[in-house]
């Protein structure tokens, strides 16, 4: 290694002090210690502000800037608009809360970018991540539905490092990278999310529910793109195919942006003889990471996805198909994966589970807020939840 790279790759030491425990967080540049194993903790106000100890000052050039390297994410996914502030003779930062807080029965992530550097030009080798749950809600989760539990044959641990192990590495983090095994963890853990009022709707079984209605559909739609208005087609496509309307409505909002994807807004595809038909695709159905719009626009036009309502009920039949019912499709034969976890999640065949919907390791988290927004508009509705437990 180039000597002049050595000088500049050394760590900043850096404590994140929660109720006078402080935390260490070292590294090396010749022997790096895993600085983001920290130990996840629970019941954390939310009011609490967290305090980032360096062992050298920051660099002058940071202090206006540092929400670049210090960010605390909520677990869908989204950047948090917390405070921020340096105290140079505590050689401290400081993050207070957002306005109202955290909410509750929710898990965050501190991250500490490796871009961050100390008043002699000394980086911080690796990404520093803290990781906590605030106090439960009052919320109580068990009066939502009905709620099963069923066995895996194999620990977090260990399926983490399966999943972790696929080369290539295939999940991305909140941070820019691939994930790494703590993240994988981080949500492949049901205990996590069980009591969670939003995380909860992971575990839902995605079966048909006759009382959610057209117009509660449509009132999710609103202002949604080429969604707009889209709630009959949900709907009937859901009833057909014995899919759940709140998570169709949900996972078609995520994947096109709230209807505002170039997917989702139509794709003029070339067609063999040279003319072009435009194609629409809802559910990002084999929009490879490396070519989303090509590949889901040639997927599109392969299934006829040629107008909106098309795509949205040729997607939700595709989905029901090979996941949500796909054991009772004889081409097909897996064990079903019908909840968003599991279609994240493979926990039925953990040896070799790569029959995943998503690489993106927040992707069941990111669409349960509106699932519950669904939901609770029909409070009488009573589903079934089933969550795995690992050994």
């Amino acid at each position: 290694m180039n000597n002049k790279v050595v000088k500049k790759i050394f760590s900043i030491l850096i404590v994140i002090i929660m109720c006078m425990t402080p935390l260490a967080l070292t590294g090396s540049a010749f022997a790096a210690v895993n600085i983001q194993d920290l130990n996840h903790q629970i019941n954390i106000p939310t009011n609490k502000t967290w305090t980032i100890k360096l062992s050298n000052k920051l660099h002058p050039n940071l202090i206006n800037n540092l929400s670049t390297y210090v960010k605390v994410f909520s677990p869908n996914g989204g950047e948090l608009k917390v405070g921020l502030s340096y105290n140079e003779t505590n050689k401290a930062i400081k993050i207070t809360p957002p306005s109202g807080g955290y909410s509750t029965s929710t898990t965050y992530s501190i991250i500490v970018k490796s871009g961050l550097y100390d008043s002699e030009g000394k980086y911080i080798e690796l990404p520093a991540v803290k990781e906590f749950s605030t106090v439960p809600s009052n919320h109580n989760v068990s009066t939502l539905g009905t709620m099963s539990t069923y066995s895996v044959g194999t620990t977090v641990d260990n399926f983490a490092n399966i999943q972790y192990n696929k080369k290539p590495p295939i999940f991305r983090a909140l941070y820019s990278g691939d994930a790494r095994k703590t993240d994988i963890s981080q949500y492949l853990e049901p205990s996590r999310y069980k009591n969670d009022k939003n995380g909860i709707y992971m575990f839902m079984k995605l079966n048909f529910i006759q009382d959610i209605s057209v117009s509660t559909l449509n009132s999710i739609l609103v202002g949604k793109g080429t969604l707009s208005n889209m709630g009959q087609a949900f709907y009937d496509a859901c009833k057909t195919n014995n899919v759940n309307q709140a998570y169709a409505v949900a996972h078609a909002l995520l994947e096109t942006g709230n209807g505002t994807s170039t997917l989702a807004k139509g794709v003029d595809y070339k067609k063999e003889d040279g003319t072009t038909v435009k194609v629409y695709n809802f559910f990002g159905i084999c929009a490879f990471d490396n070519s989303p719009v090509s590949s889901g626009a040639e997927a599109a036009y392969k299934n006829g996805w040629t107008s909106p309502e098309a795509a949205i009920k040729g997607g939700i039949k595709w989905i029901a198909e090979n996941y949500i019912h796909s054991d009772k499709n004889a081409k097909n034969p897996r064990t079903a994966q019908d909840t968003i976890y599991e279609m994240r999640w493979n926990v039925h065949n953990y040896n070799s589970p790569w029959h995943q919907y998503a690489t993106d390791i927040v992707w069941a988290y990111k669409q349960v807020t509106n699932i519950k927004l669904i939901m609770d508009k029909h409070p009488n509705v009573k589903p079934q939840f089933e969550i795995p437990v690992y050994k």
